[in-house]
């Protein structure tokens, strides 16, 4: 709907702060800090505004009033950029038919009448707890495939895994877990290994003696290794359903060559692939199966002490 719409949360900015506020609210212990935050993380300025950031101050103030937060400078943002006509202004320069600035204009007049009394039934606010780790640090990993990917949550049926037959058995290792978000969710730094092994049993020196899976861009002949940050929640531990059959001992500095980020720690909730392990590689020739392996010194065994049995 982008940012002219007559529904606060269709645009990007309100659609995001309905989805995350409650959160930041849950987990911080200052609610300038709250707001500061979520200011810098939809780079949203004070001057001069543009329509994005008008739908942002009029989206938070909105949810803030729900949940019966006040907040003097974002209520008084809101508010002059109602009072004032400059939220109109943005709306007309958008280009927006006749029909559509009067809703506009109703809806903003609607709002800034709700704003001037309590909110009658104030919504809670979540009960977030540190998540548990599932994966442990060094630990090495198997888990079915199907064309080169795992399972996925949303595959989940009354029958199982509607449409999965595993082929295959793959790997990844656990090279460090961490906590993001207030120390509320839990992150993993996972690389996953090109085995695809379609019989026998997967030991830990296969697995670190394996090439990891890399991005090749033919023009530059140069291959990313892929991995990092990701999140690995319960329902993503269960349709993945990984086995630990070992571990190792990692070389941070040398990952950290590699992939060009820390390994110790995530810098935000947001860093990292969403899930390095989905590759949708199907039916791979030898000519792809060369691009994204990489060359022989694209191994795992160069980024670990030691390995172990389990």
């Amino acid at each position: 709907m982008g940012v002219y719409s007559r529904n606060l949360y269709e645009t990007a900015n309100g659609a995001g702060l309905r989805s995350e506020l409650a959160e930041y609210l849950a987990v911080s212990g200052s609610l300038d800090d709250t707001v500061e935050r979520l200011r810098k993380r939809y780079g949203v300025g004070f001057v001069p505004l543009t329509s994005e950031e008008v739908s942002f101050w009029l989206a938070l103030a909105d949810q803030l009033y729900q949940f019966g937060q006040d907040h003097e400078a974002a209520f008084r943002i809101a508010k002059d950029l109602i009072d004032s006509g400059e939220a109109m202004r943005l709306y007309r320069e958008g280009g927006l038919e006749p029909d559509a600035l009067r809703a506009q204009a109703r809806t903003l007049r609607n709002l800034r009448k709700k704003w001037e009394t309590p909110a009658k039934r104030v919504r809670k606010l979540p009960s977030l707890k540190p998540e548990p780790f599932l994966l442990e640090i060094g630990g090495v990993y198997t888990y079915p495939t199907m064309g080169g990917n795992p399972r996925q949550p949303a595959q989940v049926g009354k029958r199982g895994y509607a449409g999965f037959r595993a082929d295959a058995t793959n790997a990844f290792i656990c090279f460090n877990a961490a906590r993001v978000f207030f120390n509320t969710e839990a992150r993993y730094f996972i690389i996953p290994v090109a085995l695809f092994r379609r019989e026998g049993e997967i030991t830990v020196e296969d697995v670190v003696r394996a090439q990891m899976i890399t991005h090749c861009e033919l023009d530059r002949r140069a291959f990313t290794p892929l991995g990092g940050w990701m999140p690995f929640g319960a329902k993503r531990f269960e349709a993945v359903a990984p086995v630990k059959i070992g571990e190792v001992d990692p070389l941070p500095s040398a990952l950290e060559r590699l992939f060009g980020q820390s390994v110790h720690a995530p810098l935000s909730r947001t860093d990292g692939p969403e899930d390095p392990l989905c590759m949708n590689f199907g039916v791979l020739s030898n000519i792809v199966r060369s691009h994204v392996w990489g060359g022989e010194e694209d191994r795992l065994e160069a980024f670990v002490k030691a390995w172990s049995s389990a």
